[in-house]
């Protein structure tokens, strides 16, 4: 078995995998910052469209959902209830798991209810040209003004993060505003769970060649959002795969702790690297295999276990924040043992679905 030019693949596929397909183009928190800050003051002076100017352009830095809660907001109270309803909309599409959902939610029923209220009242009446040019562009629908004034209802809610209360003057009056920087970016840890079927070819182990092998790993871990797109997995697989040999099949059973990074990219695509660290059980060995030393006769019994360590990659396409597909290529590598041939190192490449809840 030739080892050289399979590490030659190897090499190819990591530094594919590692430096293809990254984002084009990065944000700027710093400047989502400033204009955040800007927009609260605008805020607070009840200078709306000001405000939604400042944090329209603050999402296209940085895509924070509670950016698009705070358009909603902003154009609530400036009276367009209709914009209101599509951007609270899109924080709701956004943020599936944001504790303010079910207040978002009664917004976008009570907004709905008056703007169909509104409709049913302004029907179009006989009315001359002339006065229709004059009045109805600049007579706007103000659902708020009657029934949601915005400084003497609990609907007047923080701009950012969830509220600490349902007092009536929070949002204008109850002081400046939470940043979303340090509090919409860290929602709940996200436990996941995959299936990866796949291959694995042997590189070094063995006298002789083996012919590629099928391989099965189950996986589950816990990601914790961090700062940007950068997140820290802790995860644990079970992996499994075969040896078939002229008389004898060994099978090689892994139990491995996977702490890792992932890395968010644009378009649902995310990066990540693991270091699977655990142990190796191999069991069917016989004293004829191909794995021990051609020096003698041995007397096996049992099972024999290794350390194992397994370096990995993965590149893969979210369809949605529940779903996912994957490419996971590994190398797992045992030391040798008394009277085996040579260090055990196999090359996995995997297809992995998982899902997230």
């Amino acid at each position: 078995m030739s080892f050289t030019p399979r590490l030659a693949c190897v090499g190819v596929l990591v530094w594919a995998l590692a430096f293809g397909g990254g984002p084009a183009r990065a944000g700027d928190p710093q400047r989502a910052k400033q204009l955040f800050q800007q927009g609260s003051v605008h805020f607070d002076l009840g200078q709306f469209d000001k405000a939604i100017e400042n944090w329209q352009s603050a999402y296209e830095e940085k895509q924070d959902p509670g950016f698009l809660y705070n358009i909603g907001q902003a154009y609530r109270l400036s009276g367009d209830a209709k914009k209101a309803v599509f951007f609270y909309k899109s924080f709701l599409r956004n943020a599936p798991g944001d504790s303010k959902r079910r207040e978002v939610e009664q917004k976008v029923v009570d907004l709905q209810k008056q703007i169909a209220e509104t409709e049913r009242k302004l029907e179009p009446t006989p009315s001359p040209p002339q006065s229709e040019s004059l009045f109805s562009p600049t007579t706007p629908t103000n659902p708020t003004t009657s029934t949601d004034p915005p400084l003497t209802v609990p609907t007047g809610t923080p701009p950012f993060g969830p509220p600490t209360s349902t007092t009536a003057t929070q949002g204008v009056r109850g002081g400046p505003p939470k940043m979303p920087l340090e509090t919409e970016t860290a929602p709940a840890p996200r436990i996941d769970v995959g299936v990866a079927p796949g291959v694995t070819f042997w590189l070094t182990g063995i006298a002789g060649d083996a012919r590629p092998a099928f391989t099965l790993a189950l996986s589950g871990g816990h990601t914790f959002d961090g700062n940007g797109r950068v997140r820290f997995r802790l995860g644990a697989a079970f992996t499994g795969t075969f040896l078939k040999e002229t008389s004898s099949r060994e099978t090689f059973l892994s139990i491995l702790v996977n702490p890792g990074v992932r890395i968010h990219g644009t378009g649902g695509i995310v990066l990540g690297a693991d270091l699977g660290l655990g142990i190796l059980a191999l069991t069917g060995l016989r004293s004829t295999s191909a794995l021990l030393a051609q020096d003698g006769l041995y007397d096996i019994s049992g099972v024999q276990s290794f350390l194992e360590v397994r370096p990995a990659l993965s590149l893969a396409y979210r369809f949605s924040p529940l779903l996912a597909v994957s490419v996971d290529p590994a190398l797992a590598y045992s030391p040798k043992k008394a009277h085996f041939h040579a260090p055990l190192v196999r090359l996995e490449l995997l297809a992995s679905l998982g899902f997230r809840f």
